[in-house]
């Protein structure tokens, strides 16, 4: 179960990170620092897909992410909403130093 969280997660990452078409020095004038804990308090609803190797679209997505925060201690609790029927639950909790 573990090994299969951790290759979503790099599948995930790499797919977000290879498919920004923004350029990043766009930001670079920004004033406010992205801080995690005032983005993610309460509720927040996402989309995405998964893609294989050849970027086929094999899954669509939402989820429902509820951020709880006490200090610099957080949980996201996620509940997805895959197309194909399944719903699939996971908690992450962070702490920022």
């Amino acid at each position: 179960m573990i090994k299969k969280i951790s290759i979503l997660g790099v599948t995930l990452s790499t797919f977000l990170l290879s498919s920004c078409s923004v350029n990043i020095t766009d930001y670079y004038q920004s004033n406010k620092p992205f801080d995690i804990k005032e983005y993610f308090s309460g509720n927040v609803i996402a989309w995405g897909i998964l893609q294989d190797y050849s970027n086929k679209v094999n899954r669509r997505f939402c989820v429902e992410i509820q951020g709880t925060w006490q200090e610099n201690k957080g949980v996201l609790a996620e509940k997805f909403y895959f197309n194909d029927g399944e719903i699939s639950y996971r908690n992450w909790q962070l702490a920022i130093n």
